[in-house]
Order: structure tokens, then sequence, then C-alpha cells
């Protein structure tokens, strides 16, 4: 797969966010859509914390089983596309960082490991990973900005044909707020605060095949925020992220 030749940049200042239509093959994404793992209701009860999100990982049991779900994983976890993400945006994201050390540190040769707790000292070391995310009827992921070892972040999303879902898509913030820990504004109130004090300076639209990205540093505030759908609506995406291990 190309992935080059389709990127577009919808912000690309301090906020580095993009896009690549038309993602994957149309017959393998609608399959995937048609095949998109089912989630129990006990999962979404353990993560009730979270906004009324849950996901399985993409390892989870039966996957080897379902042709379509083997082909994805298996285009998401090739050496092609983990080279592509990591060295296209190997310089923007060191850039990106606030802290000077933190920059020299991100310039450091990437090598990709396939354990989270492997530590790199003369490479970067990045792990690969992706789960499968459902968020229910008038659920919302909060603000954060991810967590320091955060390389990248792709969004890959499944809108529901039968509703209009366009707008369930991620909003992300202009603030001057540096979050370099990662808080995630719980808060009922300090939530509305922040909303308030700050402004949308993009939402990606929940749209069908369409794989949206940005890169972590303290200013990438994003959120989802609630909408309701329908009281059986649930968000479906599949969520890709580049890890570094240390």
């Amino acid at each position: 797969m190309n992935f080059s030749k389709n990127i577009k940049f919808i912000l690309d200042s301090n906020k580095k966010i993009f896009k690549i239509e038309n993602f994957l093959d149309l017959d393998l994404y609608n399959n995937i859509q048609k095949n998109f793992p089912v989630i129990s209701e006990d999962k979404f009860k353990l993560e009730a914390d979270y906004g009324g999100k849950a996901v399985l990982l993409s390892d989870f049991p039966g996957i080897q089983n379902n042709k379509y779900l083997k082909k994805l994983h298996e285009i998401i976890l090739s050496d092609d596309f983990f080279s592509f993400f990591t060295k296209f945006f190997f310089f923007k994201t060191s850039f990106l960082q606030n802290n000077f050390l933190r920059k020299l540190k991100y310039l450091r040769p990437i090598k990709r490991v396939y354990q989270q707790k492997v530590p790199g000292f003369i490479n970067s070391n990045i792990f690969l990973d992706y789960q499968y995310s459902f968020i229910k009827n008038n659920g919302q992921i909060v603000p954060h900005v991810d967590a320091l070892r955060k390389y990248q972040s792709l969004m890959l999303y499944f809108p529901d044909p039968n509703v209009d879902d366009h707008g369930y898509g991620t909003t992300f913030w202009e603030s001057e707020v540096k979050n370099w820990d990662n808080r995630h504004i719980q808060n009922d109130e300090q939530r509305e605060n922040f909303k308030q004090k700050n402004k949308i300076i993009y939402q990606t639209p929940f749209k069908a095949n369409c794989l949206y990205g940005f890169l972590r540093n303290d200013f990438s505030w994003h959120s989802v925020e609630p909408k309701n759908i329908n009281k059986n609506y649930v968000r479906k995406s599949i969520n890709i992220n580049f890890y570094y291990t240390s």
C-alpha cells in the first residue's frame, strides 16, 4: 500500500493533524464493517468510568478465524505500515516537542520492538498496536493530550450507515495549558470550564474509510464529545497507537 501519495495535512503548525482518504480497499473496508466484533454489555460496565467506552485489543480471541479482520491485522502490524508512519513523521514528531531534551531523545534512530517494556538507550524503541473501540450512545472521551510515551495516534472510523453519526468524530482543542503528564479532565465543572476558556480548532468528520491521525505533544488536547444518536447506538472505530517504550 502506498500511503504517502494520499496523505493530507489538516493542520501543520504546532498541531499535526492529517488524513488519508480511501485508506483501505473499499471491499475490505466494507467487509470489516460487516464483521466488526461485538462486545458484551459487561465490558461496558467495567469501563464505565471512561465515559461509556470499551475496547477489544488486537489479539482478542477469534480474530484469526475471520479473513477480513485477519487481513486488517496483517496490514496494520506489517513492517511496511510501521516503517512508513515512523519515517514519514520522524522529524515532525521530534521538533513538535516542547522540551529540548525530549527533542534530542526523539531524534535517536527508530527501532521497532514487539513488547512494550523493551527500553531503548541508543535507539528510540517503538511498539505498535491497535484496538477496536466502542463508545455507547452519548458516551465521551474527556479532554487529554495522550500519554508522554505516545508517538502517534491513528483513527479509522466505522459510521453506522443507518443513522446520522457524522458529527461523532474527534475534537481537537486550541489551549495554552501545558499537560505534560496527560491529566484527563474528569470533573464535570472543570471540563465545562476548559471548554469555555478554549476553542475547538478542528473536529474530524466521523467518515467511512478515512484514516485520521495526529502527533502528540504537551498541547495536543483532544476529546470525543457526547452525541445523542439513539439509545441502542454504539460508536465504532479502530485506534492504532505507536508508543515509545522508554
